[in-house]
């Protein structure tokens, strides 16, 4: 589609048009513009949908133009007020149902606002009546509002702050599959099965006295885990046996408020003037904290303007010729603002099942773009008997500078890496060395639940099931590191920057678009209308540099790979390395 007000283009050039809505909790699915359009400050919506003429925008789709207002020759204006409050509100089924029980979401709406319009009346010095006229909208728009939020999280019995330090549960050999038995093994019991000897990691689980009312009142990087979740509240997520889930209410807010205004002037009977700008102003949730308590951790913020000048001429009784000259600046971000653990990012899933807890914190990527779009235009009309002939253009030149910070470290606590599974169980060992998993022949509650050999299938997936929440769980209270990733961003000339410092491009281009076209009315009833477009997207390209390109094409690349295909020449090494080297416009590449 292709969206443009006052001649404007407002359509999201970084996610390919107008088709999403950065408003409420995050992009949603939609119709959206750059810079919002109030509704009341609009004064002419065209639509087309199908059978666009040659003086269409480069969207294929709709084709949407809108026309704000102007003032006239009278005063007028409005106010207006919506209010909704949380006495109108009921609570979720999942909310009643927790232990405890979740309060209900709160919602405050209130959007207010107002226009005005009229001549520009400046008393002793100038009437613009019938010459010069004004118009002003205001619209606000503030929603305290809360949205349920779901997350993983240890049990009570996997705390440190348990009486007698963490435990690590396992589904034992006395259950049957409806019928499930857990038994706990302490850390000198988690000692003897880690080949380490070290056990739970008390550091990381915390103690007695280093969590509850000895927690840190602030969060750090360091800070234990048991000090970080809160506790479980219902069995909605989580295995049962060592996690459970925690629901609450995160905060859900959206403040917007729109300023538009607008200036008309008759400079003579032929010639009209206008002046147009709009400010957006708009802080909301992107994603919902991680947990209770914390600040608004990754919201977005819109902070987009636009500004148009016009100008019309009637040229004679059938020529008209429409000037625009204007720029829509959209600056859109999506920071995290709440990130105590740094450049270092902990999970604690290898990605074959569920996560044994739900991430510390929020993923600390963020982003951020400015993307202006100067415009300049010019269409020229000219009807005589049954034809109406117009020919025109416009001409954009873009600059835009994009932020994408994912430049940090990501940690993998408990099983992953190389080691997915545990060994053991049910009599058998791990090689030279015992079993990983408890097991105790002569009592069936100190032995993890191993299937019998005439297993039925609801035996066999709680036998997956035991040796999955187990495996998890002593990877997770030993602290084992899975894996460790680091992302690093460079200059031009391969110097590292630290990390979180993102990666910013900008990217120069420009687009052309002429066109001509004629309506002919070859009947009161008939009317056909014929044109050629031409258009013209210069290929964008990154201003400082940071560009690469490949020292040989795809062909050749195939070429390579046929070769050493016919002479059985197989495996990683024996692929073409592709390697990349500085390119682009900057680089004379």
């Amino acid at each position: 589609n292709n969206v443009t007000v006052d001649g404007l283009d407002v359509n999201d050039f970084a996610t390919g048009g107008a088709m999403q809505s950065n408003t409420g909790n995050g992009i949603q699915t939609g119709f959206g513009i750059v810079g919002h359009a109030p509704v009341d400050a609009v004064e002419e919506f065209h639509v087309t949908v199908s059978g666009n003429e040659a003086s269409s925008g480069p969207g294929g789709g709709g084709q949407f133009q809108l026309e704000t207002k102007s003032g006239t020759n009278h005063f007028h204006g409005n106010i207006n007020e919506y209010h909704r409050d949380p006495d109108l509100v009921a609570n979720s089924w999942f909310n009643k149902n927790s232990t405890p029980i979740v309060p209900r979401n709160h919602l405050i709406q209130n959007q207010f606002g107002g226009n005005i319009g009229g001549p520009i009346i400046l008393p002793k010095l100038f009437n613009g009546r019938d010459r010069a006229f004004f118009f002003f909208d205001y619209n606000n728009s503030k929603i305290i509002r809360q949205i349920d939020t779901q997350r993983t999280v240890p049990l009570d019995t996997m705390r440190g702050d348990y009486a007698g330090g963490a435990q690590l549960g396992y589904i034992d050999e006395t259950s049957t599959p409806g019928s499930v038995s857990v038994s706990y093994l302490n850390n000198a019991q988690v000692a003897a099965l880690d080949p380490s000897g070290y056990g739970i990691d008390t550091n990381w689980t915390g103690t007695s006295g280093t969590t509850g009312s000895n927690c840190p009142t602030t969060a750090t990087a360091s800070m234990n885990y048991s000090c970080r979740f809160p506790h479980s509240n219902n069995t909605v997520t989580g295995d049962g046996v060592n996690s459970g889930g925690f629901l609450f209410n995160a905060p859900d807010t959206d403040y917007m408020t729109n300023y538009v205004g607008r200036v008309d002037v008759n400079l003579n009977d032929k010639m009209k003037l206008f002046a147009r700008f709009t400010i957006v102003r708009e802080t909301s949730v992107e994603n919902p904290n991680e947990f209770a308590g914390d600040p608004i951790s990754n919201p977005f913020l819109d902070r987009t303007y636009s500004f148009v000048v016009g100008h019309t001429w009637v040229i004679g009784n059938n020529k008209t010729n429409r000037l625009i000259l204007g720029d829509t600046v959209q600056k859109y971000a999506f920071p995290n603002t709440y990130n105590p653990a740094g450049s270092t990012f902990f999970e604690f899933s290898d990605g074959t099942g569920p996560a044994m807890a739900s991430n510390l914190y929020l993923n600390p990527n963020s982003q951020s773009r400015r993307v202006p779009i100067p415009v300049i235009g010019d269409d020229f009309s000219w009807s005589k008997g049954s034809h109406t002939w117009q020919w025109g253009g416009t001409f954009k030149d873009i600059l835009a500078h994009d932020t994408n910070i994912a430049d940090y470290n990501t940690l993998e606590v408990g099983m992953g890496g190389y080691v997915l599974a545990l060994c053991g169980g049910g009599g058998t060992g791990c090689g030279a060395h015992p079993s990983l998993r408890p097991y105790d022949a002569g009592n069936a509650s100190n032995s993890l639940y191993y299937a019998p050999a005439s297993a039925t299938a609801a035996e066999t997936t709680l036998q997956n099931e035991a040796q999955y929440d187990y495996d998890e769980a002593f990877g997770f209270l030993t602290g084992r590191l899975a894996n460790d990733s680091s992302d690093f961003n460079y200059t031009a000339h391969g110097a590292p920057l630290p990390q979180l410092t993102g990666d910013q491009r900008f990217y120069k281009y420009y687009q052309l678009q002429l066109y001509a076209e004629d309506s002919w009315k070859i009947t009161p009833s008939i009317t056909a209308t014929y044109g050629l477009t031409y258009q013209k997207f210069s290929v964008p390209y990154e201003t400082r540099g940071l560009e690469t390109t490949e020292p040989f094409t795809a062909d050749q690349y195939m070429s390579a790979r046929e070769a050493q295909s016919a002479l059985g020449e197989t495996g990683p090494q024996a692929v073409p390395l592709i390697s990349y080297l500085l390119g682009g416009k900057v680089n004379n590449g």
